[in-house]
């Protein structure tokens, strides 16, 4: 089972991953947050294997929560689920601790994808 943190300011994204995450039987979402700061606290209580993450969102942000779970939880992975395709926004994303990026207009398949492929082994 990969037990996963959302991190994402929009309800809508939110309860769309919701209902993909709870119709897959490897997947469990254990947590969800709507800025950085209470990313990286959800990441500390609830050690998820996985961090879905926006990188636009009220407070200090993703960047700054990529950077922040990075440094308390090395073994977390962390995906960053983003609107902003321009490579100079992934590139910042990987900088600051993203194991994988995912356009939200990508297809539900290639977010799958980028959640199991950063999953680590089972524990």
């Amino acid at each position: 089972m990969i037990r996963m943190v959302l991190a994402d300011d929009h309800e809508g994204i939110r309860l769309g991953v919701r209902a993909l995450v709870d119709a897959e039987p490897d997947l469990e979402l254990v947590g969800m947050a709507t800025t950085g700061e209470d990313a990286v606290r959800l990441a500390g209580r609830e050690d998820p294997d996985v961090v879905l993450m926006d990188l636009s969102m009220p407070g200090r942000g993703g960047l700054w929560a990529l950077a922040e779970i990075r440094r308390v939880r090395p073994a977390t992975r962390l995906v960053v689920l983003t609107s902003d395709g321009r490579a100079a926004t992934h590139r910042a994303a990987v900088a600051a601790g993203a194991d994988r990026c995912v356009g939200k207009d990508e297809e539900v398949e290639e977010l799958l994808l980028a959640v199991r492929g950063a999953a680590p082994t089972p524990r």
